[in-house]
């Protein structure tokens, strides 16, 4: 495959994997409103708000293992394609369920541990955009 920089085989990457990108930084944007549906529809105390965000920054916290596993694992030999190709799609999906999920303060942290913990692998490897385009 032709992935030389100015080929169209790379440009079509770059795109997708851009789109692919965008739409994983957008769970840094539910901050924002996951902090409304807490306080306005499920009328959640300041020290739950604070316990949300504290369970829910975990992969934030420990962000280092998802950088120190993506060195040691290559999921079906694909390098950093395979975490693309796993956890884009589930974090897409923990959104979704959350989506059309019943609204509740464990459906809500239930849906968004796993949304940031797939989105941190995700975020590892888009760094290292060149290896996954020229493999």
């Amino acid at each position: 495959m032709d992935t030389q920089p100015d080929s169209p085989n790379a440009h079509r990457l770059y795109l997708y994997f851009g789109i692919l990108t965008f739409l994983i930084f957008l769970d840094t944007l539910l901050d924002i409103p996951t902090s409304f549906v807490l306080k306005n529809h499920l009328h959640a105390t300041a020290s739950q708000v604070s316990l949300f965000r504290l369970l829910t920054g975990i992969p934030l916290y420990i962000g280092f293992a998802f950088g120190l596993v993506s060195d040691l694992w290559n999921p079906f030999g694909w390098r950093d394609r395979g975490y693309f190709r796993i956890f884009g799609p589930v974090t897409v999906g923990a959104l979704a369920w959350m989506a059309f999920s019943p609204l509740s303060y464990s459906g809500l942290l239930a849906g968004m541990i796993p949304a940031m913990v797939s989105s941190r692998f995700v975020i590892a490897v888009e760094f290292n955009l060149d290896k996954v385009l020229c493999g």
